[in-house]
């Protein structure tokens, strides 16, 4: 149990800054607190009540789309002991002796594949971006995980996106830009490909699951066993935004318009990708219904 004054301490350091709510994750600790610098970092997860805080340490970037093959959805994105976590505690912490790796055997992170892109060009319209919700979520994990034609896929992606891909353009010697963008998100569903290997159905790649958060409606839809579908608030969806002034503007914007609570814009598809040897927890994708594409 956090001491009386934990929180006016947290809220007063230099070092942390305050996030966005954990309103989907960390059910139960939405005030979140994070580390200043990038991965790794500290989180620091705190209960409305203040009586009860959770604290972990992010080894890896939980930007989209690399956080779905760098492990930050798997319980190994807090493990110091997995892939190469401990040089990574090393270099920002020092002091830590990794005695363990003469006990156990834990399998290295997947890397990012090198500078380099996926056959076949990024269409400028989804092939199912004018159909159903639905329909254009399950053809964006079919033709990523089932045909392994991310480039595909990566037509389904808005340009809102993109500032969740500024974490790794550095790493791959390209500025992200909106000509970019679409092939350093196809390469990194790749490498899922290349993880994952060929799988014949969609349930063979991935399984619903389900969560629980009043700014989520639940949404019957013929696809339930690969993936939940649920209804986003429009303030819900402005979390997603990875651009931090975008989001705050779009927040402010709503709130000023009393729509923050209206639903039928956005929709959320829910699933954990089934991998040869483990599982991830849970991915969730943002969907935006639009009255041109669908998308």
């Amino acid at each position: 149990m956090p001491k009386p004054d934990a929180l006016q301490k947290l809220k007063a350091s230099r070092e942390f800054f305050r996030d966005r709510d954990n309103t989907v994750y960390h059910h139960g600790y939405p005030l979140n607190y994070r580390q200043d610098g990038g991965a790794p970092s500290i989180q620091v997860s705190v209960a409305k009540d203040t009586r009860h805080a959770d604290i972990d340490v992010d080894y890896r970037s939980p930007k989209f789309p690399k956080a779905l093959i760098n492990g930050h959805l798997t319980a190994a994105n807090s493990d110091v002991r997995a892939g190469g976590n401990t040089q990574k505690h090393l270099q920002r912490w020092h002091g830590l002796t990794d005695w363990w790796q003469n006990r156990f055997s834990f399998p290295e992170g997947v890397e990012p594949l090198e500078n380099s892109t996926t056959e076949g060009e990024i269409h400028a319209i989804p092939r199912k971006g004018d159909d159903k919700v639905e329909a254009a979520a399950a053809d964006y994990l079919t033709a990523w995980l089932v045909e392994q034609k991310p480039n595909l896929s990566a037509a389904y992606l808005s340009s809102l996106s993109y500032s969740c891909l500024e974490e790794y353009g550095p790493d791959s010697g390209k500025i992200v830009s909106a000509g970019v963008a679409p092939y350093l998100a196809a390469n990194e569903m790749a490498a899922v490909n290349r993880v994952m290997g060929k799988v014949n159905t969609l349930q063979d790649a991935v399984e619903p699951l389900r969560l629980h958060d009043q700014n989520l409606k639940p949404a019957k839809q013929r696809h339930e066993t690969a993936f939940s579908l649920y209804q986003v608030s429009n303030g819900l969806a402005a979390e997603f935004i990875c651009d931090p002034e975008r989001a705050f503007d779009d927040s402010n914007k709503m709130r000023a318009e009393g729509s923050a609570s209206k639903y039928g814009s956005y929709f959320a598809s829910v699933f954990r990708l089934k991998g040869r040897k483990a599982k991830s927890d849970a991915v969730t994708l943002l969907l935006e219904k639009r009255a041109s594409t669908g998308r």
